[in-house]
């Protein structure tokens, strides 16, 4: 295969795998390759940064040439396809989701959310429409019985904003971007997407606090914006959908 392929063994070097691949990068260079065709061999968050950034072709290559990596945890138990929910890569997610592939939509992570949470506490409805369309759980609770429509009220807006790409606005794995404008829109899809999947709308996490309360709480609702808050508030308080 095309690029350079280092095989770093010991995962205690960790801390010198960003000097690795510096000068991994200038190899390629000199030999005329891109210098971005490098894989660190047995670097078990590798896979995890290329999520992060939305380098899918990277990714690519990554999962290439050692497909365990998809299914690696990092130090807070999370596999790659929690971070590519996490910051909204579609195009990744998918590439970890292919036939074949060991990762899975129902592991969690070290407190118990699964990638759908993930994907609602980032309003990506993209990475939420992928993964209930695999059979993800909308019911799902993590450790403190929070479930994906309490992540999405809790979170949304919350969280620093992920690595933005040169055109700006926040890449979602497919070569787009989307803007801060559309975020009333995605928390308003990634509510309906829930709800119709059945995510329970009184559910009360240890807070003792449903995902309405968390929509209207002041903070919470000043973070999101009037209008995120005010169209999450009216699909929560809408009849349930009919069940499919």
């Amino acid at each position: 295969r095309a690029g350079l392929y280092l095989p770093l063994h010991s995962k205690v070097g960790t801390h010198c795998f960003p000097h690795v691949e510096a000068l991994g990068g200038k190899l390629l260079s000199a030999m005329g390759q891109p210098s971005d065709h490098l894989v660190l061999l047995r670097d078990a968050c590798h896979a995890h940064r290329a999520c992060a950034h939305g380098e899918v072709p990277r990714l690519r290559r990554i999962l290439a040439a050692e497909p365990q990596q998809a299914a690696e945890t990092d130090e807070g138990g999370r596999r790659p396809l929690h971070v590519a929910c996490a910051y909204g890569r579609v195009g990744c997610a998918e590439l970890l989701l292919a036939p074949g592939s060991p990762a899975s939509v129902h592991a969690t992570s070290s407190d118990g959310s699964t990638a759908l949470a993930e994907a609602a506490a980032s309003a990506s409805a993209g990475c939420v429409r992928l993964l209930l369309g695999r059979g993800a759980r909308a019911d799902a609770l993590d450790f403190l019985g929070a479930t994906p429509l309490h992540r999405l009220a809790r979170d949304a807006f919350m969280a620093p904003p992920p690595p933005s790409t040169d055109g700006g606005g926040v890449d979602d794995g497919r070569g787009t971007s989307r803007g801060a404008g559309d975020g009333a829109q995605d928390c308003a899809e990634c509510a309906r997407l829930l709800l119709e999947a059945g995510a329970p709308v009184t559910a009360v996490d240890s807070r003792r606090r449903t995902p309405l309360d968390y929509c209207v709480d002041p903070v919470l609702a000043a973070a999101r914006g009037p209008a995120a808050t005010e169209a999450l508030r009216a699909l929560l308080l809408a009849p349930p959908p009919p069940p499919k």
